[in-house]
């Protein structure tokens, strides 16, 4: 039985500077030189997932109840943020083997200011590194940063050795970034 990821830091700081390093080029992907963007608020914290039912090797539609606390917040413009937090929910026809797929979700972001930020984005997901890699593209349409793009990414480490069992793995946590571009 594999040892799971969170037992061996080695593993998961060689895996988070990989999920940094994706997400570095995911944004030189999206700017470009007729429009460069420039980073408006960078966040980091943790994102909890709890799945309803939980995610096993039978496809049905799961309900993924979503909360996020960034907990380390810098902005460009004041007033300055330190922290955010937000929730989503989500369901999506999904099993253990065939996590990786789009979908598409609105959240509403409150930052350590009471001010709030209204996302709309899609979350791509794949598997690297032995995680569950969440890619979060879109734009945010009201509130703080209204028109700004954002970019997240969350590498999520699970029990996979539970995909086998009636019940599944049912909830899930890893490290998440948050970026906010604007011209």
């Amino acid at each position: 039985m594999p040892v799971p990821l969170r037992a061996r830091p080695a593993v998961l700081v060689a895996t988070l500077a990989s999920v940094a390093a994706l997400a570095a080029l995911l944004v030189s992907l999206t700017a470009s030189p007729a429009a460069a963007q420039v980073t408006l608020a960078r966040c980091v914290g943790t994102r909890d997932v709890a799945m309803s039912p939980g995610l096993n090797d039978v496809r049905r539609d799961v309900t993924f109840d979503t909360r996020n606390t960034l907990d380390a917040c810098v902005s460009l413009t004041p007033p300055l943020l330190t922290s955010a937090t937000s929730s989503s929910l989500v369901t999506a026809p999904r099993s253990c083997s065939d996590l990786v797929g789009r979908a598409a979700t609105t959240s509403v972001l409150t930052w350590s200011t009471g001010a709030t930020s209204t996302l709309s984005y899609t979350i791509d997901t794949v598997f690297a590194a032995g995680q569950i890699v969440n890619t979060q593209q879109g734009t945010v349409v009201a509130g703080r940063f209204a028109g700004a793009s954002i970019l997240g990414v969350v590498a999520l480490v699970a029990d996979l050795t539970q995909c086998a069992t009636p019940t599944g793995i049912t909830s899930t946590s890893g490290p998440y970034t948050l970026t906010f571009l604007g011209a």
